[in-house]
């Protein structure tokens, strides 16, 4: 069985590929992989931790321009001309690849038509975008299959995905792993009338790499790790400036390093730390240094970060109105409203109940470490099944057992690049931490 993973990034910057590499890895046997991918930067380090994965790099090189088009909203425009045309020549450079690996399943993680996509529905050309991603995605063996992991696609706001490359996906890949439960209906929906097969495998955690470590800080740390420029953002620079002094920040953040530098939040910290493009691997040192992590994103289900942090014993608040189960309130963290001065007003309590915040943490890590048949009997029978694929130990994966084909692993992108040397002009601290071969 050969695989090619197709993504624009294999590290952080907008979502990458590593971790799940990492992790099929260590849990499949048989099946020859291979990469194909935009982004160079860190690639050497990439290839001494996958000696076996054969790297294929689509051109043009994606590079780091952005920087250059923010001082000003009028060179935003060439910007985004000039980042459509990239996308472009990419997506023939790939077709060019995906006739030329060898590989009986491509898995798209991500297609980097944005800008391209947003001009087409500009120019009223919307319709066209389904041919265009069938053609662009289309492998010369006509026996390979193509498989979509639906990062939370389908739900995502028009600002972030527009319609007319949701209904693009929907219309090229009759073959769709959803991550969110409510994106999956979307896809469900959709295939009843047109076909395909789709997968509903939540995030997970491997609890035997994220583990509760005794805390060696002093001070109270509550943390945040997302890609720069996330949504909730907004709210967490809020937060930060209703906290001051009170506690101390360490943020994890991905992205640009121009995107890193400027965020808002950062000025914001009067205390705090930045580690940039942690990889997968570094996550694992980066929970344990907290006491608290905080995810404002406002969007429908939890993320690997959340699962992550509570395997190593961290409670997390969270930001909704809907359910974002393994966080229950007062058990292992709180799912608050969108609120500033309630978010800090529960951290000001939890920074004076240390007690509190301990025995969270403890149900936190015990909540996902469970096995399977665990402590959800009060739930309807479905909620009990997405907790307990939640809170297996181990990755998940989705097999067509009467073919023995590989289908998906269910861990989700967001780990990434070393922790890269940079300085800020708020006097943050950035820190560099080690890296080992997960393979060994």
């Amino acid at each position: 069985m050969r695989v090619a993973l197709v993504s624009p990034n294999f590290y952080p910057k907008a979502g990458g590929v590593e971790s799940h590499l990492i992790e099929l890895l260590r849990s499949l046997r048989g099946v020859k992989f291979s990469v194909l991918t935009n982004w160079r930067p860190g690639i050497e380090k990439a290839y001494s931790l996958f000696p076996d994965v054969d790297f294929y790099f689509g051109w043009p090189a994606d590079r780091p321009i952005r920087r250059w088009f923010v001082w000003s909203r009028i060179a935003m425009a060439p910007y985004r001309g000039l980042r459509a045309s990239l996308e472009i020549l990419r997506t023939l450079n790939r077709r060019n690849w995906l006739r030329r690996i060898d590989a009986d399943i491509f898995h798209f993680h991500h297609i980097d038509l944005d800008q391209a996509d947003r001009i087409a529905s500009r120019l009223g050309m919307a319709r066209a975008l389904p041919r265009w991603y069938r053609w662009a995605t289309e492998p010369a063996d006509d026996e390979a299959k193509t498989l979509l992991t639906d990062h939370t696609v389908f739900t995502a706001p028009e600002e972030t995905v527009p319609e007319g490359a949701k209904r693009a996906l929907l219309e090229t890949f009759a073959n769709v792993v959803s991550v969110d439960a409510e994106s999956f209906e979307v896809v469900k929906a959709f295939q009843r009338g047109h076909g395909g097969r789709a997968w509903f495998i939540p995030n997970s955690v491997d609890t035997d790499r994220f583990r509760n470590h005794e805390q060696n800080h002093h001070g109270f740390v509550v943390g945040y790790a997302a890609r720069a420029g996330k949504s909730g953002d907004d709210l967490l620079e809020s937060l930060i400036r209703r906290l001051g002094t009170e506690v101390r920040w360490r943020f994890a953040l991905a992205g640009e390093e121009h995107d890193v530098r400027t965020a808002p939040m950062l000025k914001a910290a009067p205390r705090g730390d930045l580690c940039f493009n942690l990889s997968y691997l570094q996550m694992q040192e980066f929970y344990p240094t907290l006491d608290l992590l905080v995810n404002p994103f406002p969007g429908e289900g939890v993320g690997r970060t959340t699962l992550e942090a509570m395997s190593c014993g961290v409670p997390v608040i969270g930001v909704g109105t809907g359910d974002k189960y393994p966080i229950i309130n007062g058990k292992t963290g709180y799912l608050l409203p969108p609120d500033p001065d309630l978010v800090a007003h529960t951290i000001q309590e939890l920074v004076r109940s240390p007690e509190v915040l301990s025995e969270m943490g403890r149900q936190a890590r015990s909540l996902i470490g469970a096995p399977i048949g665990g402590s959800a009997q009060s739930r309807t029978r479905e909620r009990e099944d997405q907790s307990e694929m939640s809170a297996q130990a181990k990755v998940y994966f989705a097999v067509d057992h009467s073919k023995g084909e590989y289908i998906h692993e269910a861990s989700n992108r967001k780990s990434g690049n070393q922790c890269n040397q940079i300085r800020h002009q708020t006097g943050l601290r950035v820190e560099d931490q080690g890296i080992e071969n997960p393979l060994r």
